[in-house]
């Protein structure tokens, strides 16, 4: 859950592609992604996981947003697997991401604990589905594939 989108340059095609390989015959798998209406990279003044890629700016890459395409192209055609299912979630009100993300950068901060143990909160009150997804309905959110390996 939610990891995938973490490991910098062109890790996370050579994740799913591993996670291709390594999935038994007829298995499932589900991953979770954050979405955006275009695909971007976050990038940091810390590096919060530690060794993460940095950039030429001396940035460091905290993680990717994929749009419609950039699922295909980077997560489901990297996995050779195919696509079963995709649920999609976004936030109720705009912005609301962006925040949160503020608010939890510093990891042993007081108030990143806090808002983390509201997760749950957040999640039932800021985040709502969204019934099919396509590209006019995705606002910053995440979504979670369900892909198949072939018997």
């Amino acid at each position: 859950m939610s990891a995938i989108e973490h490991i910098g340059d062109d890790g996370d095609m050579q994740a799913m592609a591993e996670l291709g390989r390594v999935l038994a015959p007829g298995g499932t798998a589900v991953v979770t992604v954050p979405v955006a209406p275009r695909a971007d990279i976050v990038w940091h003044d810390t590096d919060i996981y530690g060794h993460q890629t940095r950039g030429v700016d001396g940035r460091v890459f905290f993680s990717r947003r994929y749009d419609g395409d950039t699922l295909h192209e980077r997560l489901v055609i990297p996995s050779g697997l195919s696509l079963a299912g995709l649920r999609l979630w976004r936030e109720r009100r705009h912005g609301w991401e962006e925040a949160y993300f503020l608010r939890t950068r510093r990891t042993k901060a007081v108030s990143t604990v806090l808002t983390k143990l509201l997760d749950p909160w957040w999640a039932k009150t800021r985040i709502e589905e969204v019934a099919v997804p396509d590209r006019e309905a995705v606002a910053h959110g995440v979504t979670a594939m369900v892909l198949t390996k072939p018997g």
